[in-house]
């Protein structure tokens, strides 16, 4: 069996462990074949972590990346030839959509690191964007025509080359792989969606409702899970996770570590005479994190927030995504300008209600100037902090209007009517919400929710007892974190998890 799989800095040993453990799950030749981006240092780590099982790698550092930008490694014909075998169109558009340093042009709701490629991305918007991606996909191409692997596995579709590789796949019929949260505790599944949109979830979902698949085992677990969160419902656990991350976030000792990194350069172009090979892209990084934490703490004390909600008037209740993200940028690409959205959304409500727009608390100090201005001068919104309890205006508003969001889920579940404007895996559910992707078609289908009957909870059991079937519990920490710093038992029983639901996914 020949796997390809997306290796990273923040994903080489948990990768590894999952390789071997699909060797001693298979007990059969097996070569793990990688595409690792981040540097030397990872195709080393991976290819000594392998060891024998290991295939060929390949190196998608920022050097190569580079290239892509500086020449014309392909002409147009070769991509749209590529492009023409039975791809989806727009897989062009959604590849340099995906990437957040190439795509920058494209993020209008939030800060994207600074970098080489972001440098070029903005120098010539016309140029490098169209010949990085153009580049990526031959290259992308060329992998998958030596190694014809029997499934790819990523950790995450957050960028262009695991797109690039997504979309690639799909033209091929080759199993797509990646770990994705259910939004539901700590549970994540093995989805074979790259849009993220928990496809198998929706496909058993579909049986069970015909009485196909028994989810007996798990029903009355559902029913107390819905019971519970609608009595005091709780954030996903990957939410908890970031909220953890957040709070560690201390002012000085990040200044004191700027000053260090900055004397380190000055002291290194005094010291070393090829000045190319100093970095300075993390001392900017480094000031730029200082410059959030303090726009943070000022967001604290001049607040462009209401302190409350404007009056008894009925609302439609929107909150704002993270930017970039990955829910928006993959999942629904052409609905990446949030204020266009919530623009849409004032335009298109009935006389009789508002909008309340909620910022998410991950993106204070992180919006560009001017944003929350721009929100506030619209007619009939409301800006609030994100300070407020999102439960609560849930079950407050009369609609809730997301573009992916959890908060969607959660009002399906809280019993509210919803309008998914962007995909979502839960417009798998059918009640209680509208799919509206053309903003145009938003008045009428505005109208439509606010008349919709609810989920029922029969509906609402069978679903949840399909989550529970088929994901597993996984701490965020095991993608996101620190890998190493869970006790190797903990490291062995997850990576062996994983390992299993790949071959389920591989063989059903």
């Amino acid at each position: 069996m020949n796997i390809l799989m997306l290796f990273a800095p923040v994903f080489n040993k948990f990768g590894c462990d999952i390789s071997h453990s699909l060797k001693e799950i298979l007990n059969e030749d097996i070569k793990i074949h990688g595409l690792c981006t981040g540097g030397v240092g990872v195709v080393k780590q991976v290819r000594e972590e392998l060891g024998p099982i290991g295939g060929k790698l390949w190196d998608l550092n920022t050097e190569i990346e580079l290239e892509f930008l500086k020449k014309d490694l392909v002409t147009d014909e070769e991509v749209l030839d590529i492009l023409s075998e039975n791809i989806e169109p727009g897989a062009f558009g959604r590849i340099l959509t995906a990437d957040r340093q190439i795509g920058v042009g494209l993020v209008s709701g939030g800060r994207v690191r600074f970098s080489p490629m972001v440098r070029y991305a903005i120098s010539e918007p016309n140029i490098y964007p169209r010949r990085y991606v153009t580049n990526l996909i031959r290259f992308i191409n060329d992998v998958l025509d030596e190694i014809n692997p029997d499934a790819v596995f990523c950790y995450a579709v957050a960028g262009a080359p695991a797109v690039c590789l997504a979309e690639l796949c799909s033209a091929r019929s080759i199993p797509f792989l990646c770990p994705v949260s259910t939004r539901f505790g700590n549970r994540y599944i093995i989805d074979t969606d790259a849009r993220g949109r928990l496809k198998p979830i929706e496909i058993a979902f579909n049986e069970a409702q015909k009485n196909n698949i028994d989810i007996s085992p798990w029903i009355e677990q559902a029913k107390d899970e819905l019971y519970k969160f609608q009595t005091r419902p709780e954030i996903p656990g990957y939410e908890i996770y970031n909220k953890k991350i957040r709070s560690k976030e201390l002012l000085l000792p990040e200044i004191m570590k700027s000053i260090k990194r900055t004397c380190l350069y000055f002291a290194s172009l005094l010291l070393r005479k090829n000045i190319k090979n100093i970095r300075k892209y993390p001392i900017i990084e480094s000031w730029k994190k200082v410059d959030v934490i303090l726009r943070r703490k000022t967001v604290d004390i001049f607040s462009p927030f209401s302190k409350q909600l404007p009056n008894e008037r009925p609302f439609v209740y929107f909150p704002l995504h993270v930017d970039p993200e990955a829910s928006t940028m993959v999942l629904s690409p052409m609905h990446t300008d949030q204020i266009s959205v919530i623009e849409a959304l004032s335009k298109s409500a009935p006389p009789d209600l508002d909008i309340i727009v909620k910022e998410h608390a991950p993106m204070l100090g992180l919006r560009p100037k001017g944003f929350y201005d721009r929100i506030k001068k619209l007619p009939r919104v409301t800006l609030l902090g994100p300070e407020y309890n999102g439960f609560e205006l849930i079950r407050k508003s009369a609609l809730t209007a997301v573009i992916t969001g959890t908060a969607g889920w959660e009002a399906v579940r809280l019993k509210k009517p919803v309008i998914f404007i962007g995909d979502s895996p839960y417009l798998a559910i059918k009640e209680g919400i509208i799919h509206s992707p053309c903003l145009n078609d938003l008045p009428k289908k505005m109208i439509e929710a606010l008349n919709l009957p609810l989920a029922k909870d029969d509906t609402l059991f069978v679903y949840i007892s399909v989550i529970l079937r088929e994901s597993f519990e996984m701490d965020s920490g095991f993608l996101w974190g620190n890998y190493m710093g869970y006790s190797s038992e903990e490291r062995d029983g997850i990576s062996k998890v994983i390992a299993q639901n790949i071959l389920h996914r591989i063989r059903s």
